[in-house]
């Protein structure tokens, strides 16, 4: 079955290092603690998936486009509110369930009509429009290792930092040796464990409201 809209936040201690001199010798930069929210996203990486096969059903996708924007606008929309219950200032804002894992978007975009760079303009505009004046948004321009070791402890304090979660893995990509935002944090910090309920027993559940969005029911955010 296809997973509801819902993230999960945590504050994760991170165990930065860096290659010194020509060796494999490693520098550390000591432990800092971060602020992740991450959201559970439709998959496209696989026909197999169950978002690919009601999405991009090819008697059904035109009609169900407009249901994936709006399940994608809610998704952004709980990073945003995310960064505002917990009073942060900026928002590293990565594409969520970009890349691989919308490899069926692109194949499928019938000249762009269905393409990830669509879905993402059409979801993301509004939800930007709607907390524009609240929130510095931040890009990341190289691995998220090397952009937290320019960041400034009282800067790593107020920046939320957006992670695309695959709902069939834990948080972090299983620790894999990949260079995007999940798979970083999984090897540089014990994401996996704060964020599944199985290892952290005080993990809360809490039903998004606003009153300027009606959200469903099965909205949540950890």
């Amino acid at each position: 079955s296809r997973p509801p809209n819902m993230a999960v936040y945590c504050r994760t201690p991170v165990r930065l290092s860096a290659v010194s001199g020509t060796g494999s010798e490693e520098k550390s930069h000591g432990e800092r603690s971060v602020h992740v929210v991450s959201v559970m996203v439709p998959i496209f990486d696989s026909p197999k998936q169950p978002d690919w096969q009601y999405y991009l059903d090819p008697a059904h996708k035109a009609e169900r486009w407009a249901e994936l924007v709006e399940k994608y606008r809610q998704c952004w929309r709980l990073i945003f509110l995310c960064a505002h219950d917990k009073k942060l200032t900026k928002i590293l804002l990565t594409d969520l369930g970009a890349g691989s894992w919308a490899q069926g978007l692109e194949s499928e975009s019938g000249g762009g009509a269905y393409s990830y760079a669509k879905l993402k303009s059409q979801s993301l505009e509004p939800v930007l429009a709607e907390f524009k004046d609240l929130f510095d948004i931040l890009t990341l321009d190289c691995p998220l290792d090397e952009y937290l070791k320019e960041l400034s402890e009282a800067e790593l304090n107020e920046t939320l930092i957006v992670n695309s979660w695959n709902p069939w893995t834990l948080v972090g990509h299983g620790h894999s040796p990949e260079d995007g935002v999940g798979g970083v944090l999984g090897r540089i910090s014990p994401i996996a464990l704060l964020c599944w309920p199985r290892t952290n027993p005080s993990i809360a559940t809490v039903t998004v409201k606003h009153p300027m969005q009606r959200v469903p029911t099965d909205t949540s955010l950890y």
